[in-house]
C-alpha cells in the first residue's frame, strides 16, 4: 500500500539535508544586521525580472536554434525539459503525457495547463527560516515559474498557465500549523506573485478551499474516509505510538521487517522531526534548540530538559507522520486535483513516476522555497539555504523597515555574507544581484 504512495527517490530533500546538519560544529557570532527601504528591496525584485527576462530567451533561443521539429508541441517539450528545469532524466519526465496534453491544448487554441502543489506555507522553525512569511526565497521560486512560462511563451505566444496549490490549509490539523498565519501566508504570497507575474500566467488557490467548491460531497465524504482507513493501516502496521525511551529501537525494529515501504515511512519521520510547527521550543534559546536537534533520538544525555523535549518532539512527529502519510494515501488513491484539472500537466518539485519534475530554484538548490531562507552571497547570486547554514557561515540578516509591501520588521528579507560591512558594500551587492546562470 505504502509503495503506492512513495518511489524509490521521493525524499524530503529539504529536512533530509537538515538531518545532516553538523549541529555540534562552532558556529560564526555575528550579531550585525542591516536594514533597507522599500525601494532598495524593489531593485532586488528588477534584477529578478531582468534574469528571467534574459534566461527565458536564451533557453527558447538555444531550443529553436538546436532543432528542426515542425511540431510546437515538441518544442515546448524541449523547453520544459531543458536541463535548467527538469530534475531526472527526460524520459522519467513522463515526455508522453506532456506531449498529448500540449497538443489537445495547443488544437483548442488555449494555454497549457500545469498543475503543482507549491507553497504549503513557511514552516517557523528556528533552524530552517527566519519566520513564517514569504522572503527572497519564495519569490525566486515564483520566479523560476516566470521563467519557464516565458520561455514557452517565445514558441507558443498562448503560453502556459500554471495552477499553483497552498495546501498551508491542508497541514493546520496534521503539523499544528496557526490557520490565520497560514492565510497571512497565501495573503503575502499573492501579493509577491503582483510583482513577479503581473500578466496572471500563474494561479495560486488553496488546496482545501478547492476541493471543497469543486468535488461532490460524496467525493469529499470518500476522501475523508480514505484517510480513516489509510491512517488505521499504519497504525497497525507501525505502532500507535513510539518508545519514548529508545526511539531509535523502535525504529530499528521496524527496519528489521525487511519492509521497504515501511522503511520508507521511518525515514519520512527521521525528515519530520526537523520540519513540524514545535512550538513547545518557542522561546526557547538558539542553543537549546540545537543541543535538542543535534541527536534527537538519543535518550542517554544527562539534562532531563532536553530529555523531555526530545520525547515531546518524537510523540508528536510520530502522529503527523501518520497522518501525514494517510492524508497523501486518500489523496493520491483519489487523484482529486485530477478530477478537477483533468487537462492539466502534474509536475511537483521531488521525483515522482509519471509527472513532470522541475527545480523550484535553480539546479545547485537542494531546498524547495518553504524549507528555507532567502539569501544573496558575496558574488551576488541569489539562492535558498537553511538559516542555521547561513548564520553558521556568517550571514547576516537584511530587514524592510517601514514597509506595508514587505512587512519584514521582525523577519528578514533575505542574508547576506558577513563581510559586507557597511550600507554602501550592501547596496552594491543588491545593485548587482542576480538569478544563477
Amino acid at each position: 500500500m505504502i509503495k503506492k504512495i512513495f518511489s524509490k527517490e521521493e525524499v524530503l530533500i529539504s529536512c533530509s539535508s537538515l538531518n545532516n546538519l553538523n549541529f555540534s560544529s562552532k558556529k560564526e557570532k555575528v550579531s550585525k544586521k542591516f536594514f533597507i527601504s522599500e525601494k532598495e528591496a524593489t531593485i532586488v525584485i528588477g534584477n529578478i525580472k531582468e534574469c528571467i527576462k534574459l534566461e527565458s530567451d536564451r533557453i527558447a533561443g538555444l531550443v529553436l536554434k538546436n532543432n528542426k521539429k515542425e511540431k510546437i508541441s515538441e518544442l515546448i517539450l524541449d523547453v520544459l525539459l531543458n536541463r535548467r528545469y527538469r530534475r531526472g532524466s527526460r524520459e522519467s519526465n513522463n515526455p508522453n503525457q506532456i506531449l498529448r496534453k500540449s497538443n489537445k491544448k495547443i488544437k483548442n487554441k488555449k494555454p497549457i495547463e500545469l498543475n503543482i502543489s507549491l507553497f504549503p506555507c513557511k514552516i517557523p522553525n528556528i533552524l530552517k527560516t527566519d519566520g513564517e512569511l514569504p522572503d527572497l526565497a519564495e519569490l525566486l521560486s515564483i520566479a523560476r515559474l516566470k521563467e519557464i512560462s516565458l520561455s514557452v511563451k517565445r514558441i507558443y505566444p498562448l503560453g502556459l498557465k500554471f495552477i499553483v496549490l497552498l495546501d498551508g490549509l491542508r497541514f493546520e490539523e496534521i503539523c499544528y500549523f496557526n490557520k490565520n498565519r497560514i492565510e497571512t501566508y497565501q495573503n503575502k504570497i499573492s501579493d509577491f506573485l503582483k510583482f513577479i507575474d503581473p500578466e496572471c500566467d500563474i494561479e495560486f488557490q488553496d488546496y482545501i478551499k478547492l476541493l471543497r467548491s469543486s468535488l461532490s460531497k460524496e467525493t469529499l465524504n470518500i476522501l475523508n474516509e480514505n484517510k480513516k482507513i489509510f491512517l488505521k493501516d499504519y497504525f497497525k502496521r507501525m505502532g500507535n505510538t513510539i518508545n519514548l525511551n529508545n526511539p531509535q529501537k523502535k525504529l530499528n525494529d521496524l527496519i528489521k521487517l525487511k519492509d521497504a515501504d515501511v522503511k520508507k515511512v521511518v525515514e519520512l519521520f527521521k525528515s519530520l522531526l526537523y520540519s513540524i510547527n514545535f512550538k513547545e521550543l518557542n522561546g526557547r534559546s538558539e542553543e537549546f534548540i540545537e543541543s535538542v536537534y543535534e541527536n534527537p533520538l538519543n535518550m542517554e544525555v544527562k539534562s532531563k530538559k532536553i530529555r523531555e523535549a526530545r520525547k515531546k518532539l518524537i510523540k508528536k512527529t510520530w502522529t503527523c507522520c501518520l497522518k501525514y502519510v494517510s492524508e497523501i494515501s486518500a489523496g493520491r488513491a483519489i487523484k482529486p486535483t485530477e478530477l478537477i484539472y483533468p487537462e492539466a500537466i502534474k509536475c511537483d518539485m521531488h521525483m515522482i513516476p509519471e509527472r513532470y519534475t522541475f527545480y523550484s530554484i535553480d539546479r545547485s538548490s537542494t531546498l524547495t522555497a518553504f524549507h528555507g531562507t532567502g539569501c544573496i552571497n558575496g558574488d551576488g547570486i541569489m539562492g535558498v539555504k537553511f538559516r542555521y547554514q547561513l548564520i553558521k557561515a556568517g550571514y547576516v540578516p537584511v530587514y524592510v523597515k517601514k514597509s506595508i509591501k514587505f512587512p519584514y520588521m521582525n523577519q528578514a528579507f533575505f542574508y547576506v555574507p558577513g563581510k559586507i560591512k557597511n550600507k554602501n558594500m550592501l547596496l552594491e551587492l543588491i545593485n548587482n544581484s542576480k538569478i544563477r546562470k
